[in-house]
């Protein structure tokens, strides 16, 4: 993705500094490409000095994942408890922000006990109605990934979905990230294989009408990947979710 610095300048007291680009390129990718950390690391760093970003938080994603993590449960939790099952996806700090305005809306009820304060969704507000069918969105697309898994003729290794179909942030520009692993003893080429994976691409974009980016690889191909470190095992390591066959986990140990 080209881009070129159009100008630096410094604030008044010299603490700041404003740096601004131009793009070649659209600006729902140039979006992609900030809002997503591992994409980021990819772009501002060059190969032979990796960079690595520790805490990735963008405020408007912070609150869908807030939303998300209150929709799946009706016991209270603390802006602690919910940067912990955000997966990485949001730090406290980044839960405070976004939930502030969730709670002067009235979505989010809180309460102290002792030190801590309790977050809960207000499911009595009919905006909590939107919230929980975002939720169940999720759960169900994963659902109909997973079910169309099942009737493939060539058996997968794995399947995951990661990235933001696996959080429930899907964006009109983000679309949906699917990884599947074939036996090495299935060539790339193969007609059956390449119709499923195909098939499955096409019923993700009519689910969610967002497009579905397919990934595929051999047991051998993401062996590699695993023992070079690549920057796609760490993602998936974040956030993927198992449709079918083994976990990153269990295929990370039988390939060591």
């Amino acid at each position: 993705m080209p881009s070129s610095v159009a100008e630096i300048s410094e604030g008044p007291t010299a603490l700041n500094m404003t740096v601004t680009n131009e793009w070649g390129a659209l600006v729902a990718n140039v979006w992609q490409l900030w809002a997503g950390p591992r994409k980021l690391e990819a772009w501002s760093s060059p190969p032979t000095y990796p960079a690595t970003v520790i805490e990735h938080d963008l405020e408007p994603g912070a609150r869908g994942v807030v939303r998300r993590i209150l929709a799946a449960t009706t016991v209270p939790l603390t802006g602690n408890k919910i940067a912990g099952l955000s997966g990485g996806a949001a730090c406290q700090s980044g839960v405070r922000k976004a939930i502030a305005p969730l709670v002067e809306s009235g979505l989010v009820t809180c309460a102290l006990a002792g030190t801590a304060t309790l977050y809960v969704l207000n499911r009595d507000q009919v905006a909590a109605a939107v919230v929980l069918a975002a939720a169940g969105a999720r759960d169900e697309l994963l659902a109909r990934v997973a079910a169309a898994v099942r009737s493939w003729r060539v058996r997968p290794v794995a399947v995951w979905v990661f990235g933001s179909a696996a959080r429930g942030q899907v964006t009109p520009s983000s679309g949906a990230d699917v990884l599947a692993i074939r036996p090495d003893a299935v060539p790339e080429d193969d007609n059956r294989w390449e119709t499923q994976t195909f098939a499955l691409a096409e019923s993700v974009l009519l689910w969610s009408e967002n497009a579905c980016r397919m990934l595929q690889y051999s047991e051998v191909e993401f062996s590699k990947l695993v023992a070079t470190g690549d920057r796609l095992v760490r993602a998936l390591s974040e956030d993927a979710v198992v449709v079918a066959g083994r976990s990153l986990r269990h295929m990370a140990k039988v390939l060591e």
